[in-house]
């Protein structure tokens, strides 16, 4: 109160600040009345806005100094109208704030030398619909109002990379070579027979053929799975080599160049149904062989050959006997470097010569055969990325478009290193932007900082955390509340009224869902098949509901798939420095833990679960389970409830329908009785119980300025860890019903000056 002109006053003081002059102590204003408040509750966000409903008069000294702010600032002003009461606080009395509201200058008149004007408390509110909507970089140095702003602080995080995993397959190509001379293989797709290939065209010597039947691939899988459309292995005459190998390999980098950052292991499975004749004796051979490209002398050489199996004619058969051989088996070769490849061939054979004259060609007709191809590749852990805090990232936004510091209040967002005195429940939650994970600096020609809107950001926080907000007034500064939704619906009776008349109940249909949709704008349309591991894209269900065509739809810009957010990882700048990706802009979130007080990394799986997660390769470095759509809708538990909470729904299902990648993701959390798969389907009664029903009661009760004081109070918890003052109308209101039945429920609107009261039913019901 120091900056206040003090005069004599008795229990009410009435002060005008405006941001260029000194405050000023005023009269009460023409026409304020504690009854012209109204509460209402905002039905996205679900908090509540304070609101005088009626516009307040001003002569004299008041109506000059609101006139000269006017002509200062137009209707962008941030003029304020506050009112103090004493008031006894610890055994002391004293001034304290009862009322904060803004100038609306769109509402100004002035008639018979009385400026009337109107004042609302939704100041912060107002800023935010104005920007909601726009896209800032974070690290811009001037407020939209073009006030300088400090420049955007980032932390240090250490992120130790995901093993990718790509499958696919190759089948023998359809319409291939055919053989109808022999009955019994009619249906053969492909046959080879035994050639001779001249080496130094010396007679009598023996050559083993090598051929790769042509194939198609059956399953997009690794970028280096590749067809075969060569069928014969040729040798240079001349040097005695292998040539046209890379159109042999079912694995090969084509380009012959490749990430050497990148370590692949290569496994999978070659299935085939094979014919073979040929004269007594000969062995007929399926080999594996790994290749390396010889950069000096610009071809391939032979690292390695296996036989993986062969068949030896009986010598008692006839030259013209056919056999059959049906065969699979397993191949593995670990960190395949990025200029290695893999060849599968038959070899029939060999064939006798006297005089170059062939006396038998041996042949292998080969009726099927299939190669599938697993690729895990890990890349080098990065460190020192840059990112922010969820909590730094909204306070920022909010620091953008008012030119004002410290404009947020999280206690869920929250940490000890921002003078809160714990960390909140997802208070270590990051976000890091796809230039910033590819470890671009701000010299980069391609380098921009995170871009987030505060409307996007908000409603990705809200459909995978569940949190609203709220603007409160704390220490007599308007400031955004963002906490857990629950937050906003407090399970305390702090208000009881009590006969109340005119009541009005109306059925809220909108609360019926008939199904429910999780997950995420973005992720899981990677290439060659990297996606099918990935659960943080988007899963639908379908809830007992049957008679609404109501969706649930909670679905995030903010992305939580470790597959991309690896891919982006891996493209990084001092590799690929001018590389533009189509990631780049987008943002994902992180969970994270201290390494030390300024430098975090990402949490492991037993930070978070009892148990290692299921159904999902590589589970020891997957981080993304706290974000899967199932807990989201875990998360919004309580909300798909509402509907639901008769007797005899608790006992239904929730039901799986459909999901955009991997469902068989299972995790079981740190205290939480059972484990959960992706495509569960979930009990209504396992989910978290319902803190409000479907109804709308709408009543009149005489609001009189002792139950308002209640209202403008707040009422000291535990929250978070900590003790916090919450303001009352976010606690339940009791009230004795038309049926002389006591009820609860929570305020949805509140007008003092009719004397109408609405709320939501809360659920009172013992029914768990």
């Amino acid at each position: 109160m120091s900056n206040i002109r003090v005069e004599q006053s008795d229990y009410v003081l009435f002060v005008l600040k405006s941001k260029s002059k000194r405050s000023l102590k005023i009269k009460e204003p023409i026409g304020w009345a504690d009854d012209s408040l109204s509460y209402t509750r905002n039905e996205k966000y679900h908090g509540i806005l304070t609101e005088f409903t009626g516009s307040l008069g001003f002569v004299k000294e008041a109506k000059d100094y609101i006139e000269t702010d006017f002509a200062t600032y137009g209707i962008g002003s941030d003029l304020y109208l506050a009112k103090y009461v004493l008031k006894d606080v610890d055994g002391q009395v004293k001034w304290v704030i009862d009322y904060i509201g803004f100038a609306d200058y769109k509402t100004r008149k002035i008639k018979n030398r009385i400026l009337s004007i109107n004042f609302n408390s939704n100041q912060l509110e107002r800023i935010i619909e104005s920007y909601e909507d726009d896209e800032f970089e974070l690290d811009r140095t001037s407020s939209v109002g073009d006030i300088s702003i400090q420049n955007l602080q980032t932390n240090s995080v250490e992120i130790k990379g995901r093993t990718l995993v790509a499958h696919g397959g190759l089948k023998l190509i359809e319409n291939g070579r055919s053989i109808n001379t022999v009955n019994s293989y009619d249906n053969v797709l492909y046959t080879i027979e035994g050639q001779i290939i001249p080496f130094l065209n010396v007679p009598g010597v023996t050559r083993y053929t090598m051929v790769t039947p042509l194939t198609v691939k059956e399953g997009e899988g690794p970028a280096r799975m590749a067809t075969a459309d060569i069928t014969g292995i040729s040798i240079d005459q001349i040097s005695g080599e292998y040539i046209d190998l890379a159109s042999k390999m079912f694995y090969v980098d084509s380009t012959t160049q490749g990430n050497t950052f990148e370590s692949k292991n290569v496994k999978g499975k070659i299935t085939f149904d094979i014919g073979v004749s040929g004269f007594q004796g000969i062995t007929h051979r399926a080999l594996m062989l790994k290749y390396r490209w010889n950069f000096n002398d610009a071809r391939y050489d032979l690292v390695s050959s296996q036989v993986v199996f062969q068949r030896t004619l009986d010598r008692d058969r006839n030259i013209g006997d056919w056999y059959n051989s049906s065969f699979s088996f397993d191949y593995q070769y670990n960190n395949l470097a990025y200029n290695e490849g893999l060849i599968f061939a038959f070899s029939p054979g060999p064939t006798y010569l006297t005089d170059n004259i062939s006396m038998n060609k041996p042949n292998i007709l080969v009726r099927s055969q299939t190669i599938t191809v697993s690729v895990d590749s890990s890349f080098e852990q990065s460190k020192d990325l840059k990112f922010v805090f969820v909590h730094d990232a909204l306070e920022r936004l909010i620091y953008i478009m008012t030119g004002e510091k410290n404009k947020v209040l999280s206690k869920v967002f929250g940490r000890t290193e921002i003078n809160y005195q714990n960390d909140g429940e997802y208070g270590l939650l990051g976000l890091i932007s796809g230039l910033w994970v590819r470890d671009f600096s701000e010299d980069s020609e391609i380098y921009k900082a995170m871009i987030l809107s505060l409307k996007k950001t908000l409603e990705s926080l809200n459909s995978t955390l569940n949190v609203g907000f709220g603007v409160e007034i704390v220490d007599g500064v308007q400031k955004l509340r963002v906490e857990n939704l629950d937050y906003f619906y407090q399970n305390r009776i702090i208000i009881k009224i009590g006969q109340v008349s005119n009541v009005e109940r109306k059925t809220l249909s909108s609360d019926y869902f008939s199904g429910v949709t999780t997950g995420f704008n973005k992720g899981g349309d990677y290439e060659n098949a990297l996606g099918l591991d990935e659960p943080n894209t988007q899963t639908s269900r379908t809830t007992p509901i049957n008679n609404s065509s109501k969706k649930y739809l909670k679905v995030s810009d903010i992305r939580a798939d470790d597959t991309g957010l690896e891919l982006t990882r891996r493209k990084i700048a001092r590799l690929y420095p001018k590389e533009d990706t189509s990631q780049d802009l987008h943002n994902w979130y992180l969970d994270l833990k201290r390494l030390t007080r300024d430098k975090y990394t990402q949490k492991d799986w037993f930070d978070r679960l009892q148990a290692l997660p299921e159904g999902i390769e590589f589970p020891e470095d997957y981080r993304g389970f706290l974000f899967t759509p199932l807990r989201s809708l875990l998360r919004h538990g309580w909300i798909l409830r509402s509907g639901l909470e008769q007797f005899t729904n608790l006992s239904k299902k929730i039901k799986y329908a459909s999901s955009k990648a991997n469902s068989n993701l299972k995790t079981w959390f740190i205290n939480e009785p059972i484990s959960y798969k992706e495509n569960d389907d979930i009990v209504v009664s396992n989910l978290d119980r319902a803190i409000v029903l479907p109804e709308e009661i709408k009543f009149t009760y005489n609001i009189d300025e002792k139950l308002l004081d209640l209202f403008k109070s707040s009422t000291q918890v535990m929250y978070q860890g900590s003790l916090e003052k919450i303001p009352n109308y976010y606690f339940k209101i009791q009230f004795v019903n038309e049926n002389e039945e006591i009820e609860t429920g929570y305020i949805w609107g509140l007008n003092a000056s009719t004397n109408t009261v609405t709320v939501l039913k809360a659920n009172d019901n013992l029914i768990s």
